[in-house]
């Protein structure tokens, strides 16, 4: 009788050992299989109202989670506005996130060409991309071509004699 229940303890074991190796193995083929997205951070931190600001932190809070608990890589963190630009190589926390305070005007340009610099981007920014649209408008004598952001303003205008 006792060797049965040793027979059966022994068995038991083997069936733990062995179900841990399959769990662990399975959990190492996912990982190499489904590997975590790696993105490059840009904080724009150009003049924001303190609402929106904290909105931006609280984005940047969330992101900061999932790269702790390893479910989003951050590869790099850049801060920038139209008058400086700080790179972190580990991402600051949240905390410091929050107490920063914000200056200077929005830089397109400046975005645009940190986004071309790097690859996988995100962006945080209080600001509306802006995107331009041009428009034909011809009247008998002129041809007015009008440059537009998104949001209507007019950037500039040029006109030339109608052909």
């Amino acid at each position: 009788m006792k060797h049965s229940v040793l027979n059966l303890d022994q068995r038991l074991l083997k069936l733990t050992v062995c179900s841990w190796c399959v769990l662990l193995t399975v959990g190492l083929a996912v990982k190499l299989v489904l590997p975590i997205p790696t993105v490059t951070l840009l904080l724009d931190r150009s003049y924001c109202d303190p609402d929106q600001w904290q909105k931006i932190s609280q984005e940047y809070a969330r992101l900061y989670r999932q790269h702790q608990h390893q479910r989003l890589r951050l590869e790099k963190v850049v801060f920038f506005s139209n008058l400086s630009q700080t790179n972190y190589k580990k991402p600051p926390h949240p905390n410091v996130v929050e107490l920063l305070t914000t200056y200077g005007q929005f830089d397109q340009q400046r975005q645009t060409t940190l986004e071309e610099t790097y690859s996988n981007t995100t962006v945080l920014s209080c600001h509306k991309p802006l995107s331009l649209k041009q428009e034909v408008a011809v009247t008998p004598n002129y041809q007015f071509l009008l440059n537009r952001f998104s949001e209507g303003d007019v950037f500039f205008a040029t006109f030339s004699e109608a052909t």
